[in-house]
């Protein structure tokens, strides 16, 4: 039976990467753009750094409209228009690859149907920027992914899966390429596995609970001057 997947996402390079790896396995899918809500112009465009990046690494950074016609965009994922238009197609899953903070309406009406792609390790580093603050905290063995369900809670949602990457970076940018490329391959195996229902739900440990939000440009310096490089966390926008 053919699944149908809503596709969420804004103008992060891992939702085009993402859009591409579903296709090619064969889910139905439909993808939601949301305005960037977090540069000055706020719009639906690529940057000029994305496509100058688009160019220089072809194999992981994509324009979604190159690969789908199924595009629709919306200033807010939370607004009666997008909640509408989303129930009105049935969807068995929608899945979350970078978005403003969904709303209790939102949530409620997709209950159980919204599986997040975080590139963090739940619950140890929730909140974004986790390959930077598990490699600020001296710990690069935490880098990974999980892939969970949302709830009202920012990332507080039943794991699906988690995953760390195999080998250890000191530098947070190579960290989350790495990181991103193999979390969405995770994110196909949970989406197969919940389909399937031969996956198990595990609830997170609160007492292990760690929030993280963008970090200060005094931490981001330090973190420079420890491995001697220069950290862009805005490489891919």
């Amino acid at each position: 039976m053919e699944k149908n997947i809503a596709l969420v996402t804004s103008r992060y390079w891992e939702g085009a990467y993402i859009c591409k790896l579903l296709m090619e396995s064969r889910f139905s899918l439909d993808v939601f753009i949301q305005k960037t809500w977090w540069r000055e112009e706020n719009n639906f465009s690529y940057t000029k750094q994305y496509l100058t990046i688009m160019k220089e690494h072809p194999d992981r950074y994509f324009v979604i409209e190159d690969l789908t016609n199924n595009i629709q965009y919306v200033e807010n994922i939370n607004s009666e228009y997008a909640i509408d238009t989303l129930t009105k197609k049935h969807y068995d899953l929608i899945v979350i690859v970078g978005s403003r903070i969904l709303k209790k309406e939102f949530i409620n009406t997709f209950r159980n149907r919204i599986v997040n792609y975080h590139t963090g390790l739940l619950p140890e580093y929730r909140g974004p920027y986790s390959e930077f603050w598990a490699i600020y905290n001296n710990e690069p063995n935490m880098v990974g992914t999980t892939i969970h369900l949302i709830d009202e809670g920012i990332d507080t949602g039943d794991i699906l899966k988690r995953r760390t990457i195999q080998k250890l970076y000191h530098n947070p940018i190579d960290a989350h390429v790495i990181n991103a490329i193999q979390g969405a391959e995770l994110l196909l195996e949970s989406l197969k596995g919940y389909f399937y229902k031969n996956l198990k739900l595990k609830k997170q440990d609160e007492s292990k609970a760690r929030y993280y939000t963008f970090p200060m440009e005094e931490q981001i310096s330090s973190l420079e001057r420890r491995i001697d490089e220069k950290i862009n966390l805005h490489f891919a926008d």
